[in-house]
């Protein structure tokens, strides 16, 4: 007998409630983490506990979370860390129950891991910030976004330390690094130049044409900066060096 997947919903909890739990009874999901503020208000604490109230009794199980809503770096990471928890099931992100950053931090961490977000409409906001009348679920179109994988963010991590000291490396500084962090992209290589042949083509040509690396010409050498589109792509990945 094959296991269906699960149905995982991850919701940041602001001043919400019918907007966090309607679709979570609507959709039948089997687990809902909530992302909840460090620093919670009491009138969140009250929205979260209406909510997790409701679910209970619906029988859905219920994981709350503490994040920091308003860390774009900090909100992204733990969405991220939870969708690539569950693999092989179906993970719904609500970017309609927390804060503007949280929108934003969501639908990124979906296009990059694989998540389905989505917004709850509402029809009358009364005089609280608590939405009532649900009124659907709006699927938002996403695009796939690949990021680098390991050995390239690693790489470009490394240029840009020595960027930030004011070095600029060429290529053989980048084999360098990859031989003394035994990196998979150049592992099977035994000559010098295959070492060259496979990080150029493979690292340095890659990264230069999606715009994470620039490539500066000195007479007849090569030195290389990262770019600004490869400093957020770091720091979108820090997990990856922590």
């Amino acid at each position: 007998m094959v296991n269906a997947p699960d149905r995982i919903h991850i919701a940041p909890q602001g001043y919400e409630t019918e907007r966090i739990f309607e679709p979570v009874i609507e959709q039948k999901a089997d687990l809902v983490y909530l992302l909840v503020a460090e620093d919670e208000s009491e009138q969140g604490h009250d929205c979260r506990i209406q909510v997790v109230e409701r679910l209970d009794e619906e029988g859905i199980e219920v994981e709350e979370i503490e994040c920091p809503l308003f860390d774009f770096q900090a909100a992204f990471r733990e969405i991220s860390r939870l969708i690539q928890e569950h693999p092989d099931d179906y993970v719904a992100v609500n970017i309609s129950s927390g804060s503007k950053i949280t929108a934003i931090s969501g639908t990124l961490a979906c296009m990059l891991n694989n998540g389905e977000p989505y917004y709850v409409k509402v029809g009358d906001y009364g005089e609280e910030p608590v939405n009532t009348d649900v009124q659907g679920l709006v699927d938002i179109p996403t695009y796939p976004i690949t990021r680098p994988d390991t050995d390239l963010v690693r790489i470009l991590n490394y240029i840009a330390e020595e960027n930030e000291s004011d070095n600029e490396p060429n290529i053989s500084d980048v084999i360098d690094f990859a031989l003394e962090e035994s990196l998979s992209v150049i592992e099977d290589s035994e000559s010098e130049s295959q070492h060259y042949h496979i990080i150029q083509p493979q690292v340095i040509q890659p990264l230069s044409e999606q715009g994470y690396l620039k490539i500066i010409s000195y007479g007849g050498e090569k030195r290389l900066q990262v770019t600004e589109k490869g400093l957020r792509t770091i720091e979108l990945s820090s997990e990856l060096f922590e």
